[in-house]
């Protein structure tokens, strides 16, 4: 009688160390696992002082930008440019030339017609390539 207990608490001892083994392993597993995640996690931690200093960097750059942009805002013009009348037939490029012959800055002909800077220095760098390439093809060595 003792044996026919004896043989299937055996074995449910056996499923039940089996069980426990296998439970053991899979946490074993999971720990080592998450183990791996906070390794790299702290090295990317690591890098963190660095980037953060690198940062820093860029945003006191991007202050002084600013500082300097504000200054250039409040400084005046030396006195307002106004176009003076022109011919019917001078057009906005030949005003602007005439502006820019007679010394004016960039930023006070555009103020004077309500564009960009940009406008101004392409209007001026065009008539320049149109005259030299002009003055090219009068030339005696020209082709």
């Amino acid at each position: 009688m003792i044996q026919q207990l004896f043989i299937p608490a055996l074995i449910a001892l056996a499923v039940g160390l089996l069980s426990v083994a296998v439970l053991s392993l899979r946490g074993y597993l999971a720990l080592k696992r998450q183990i791996r995640e906070l390794e790299t996690q702290s090295a990317s931690l690591a890098s963190l002082p660095e980037k953060m200093g690198e940062i820093r960097e860029q945003l006191e750059k991007f202050r002084s930008r600013v500082d300097e942009l504000e200054k250039r805002k409040n400084v005046p013009l030396e006195e307002p440019v106004t176009p003076l009348p022109a011919p019917v037939s001078l057009n906005r490029r030949g005003q602007v030339m005439r502006l820019h012959r007679s010394g004016e800055s960039a930023s006070a002909i555009a103020s004077a017609f309500g564009v960009s800077q940009g406008e101004v220095k392409l209007m001026v760098k065009v008539q320049e390539l149109l005259a030299e390439n002009a003055s090219r093809e009068n030339s005696p060595n020209f082709l």
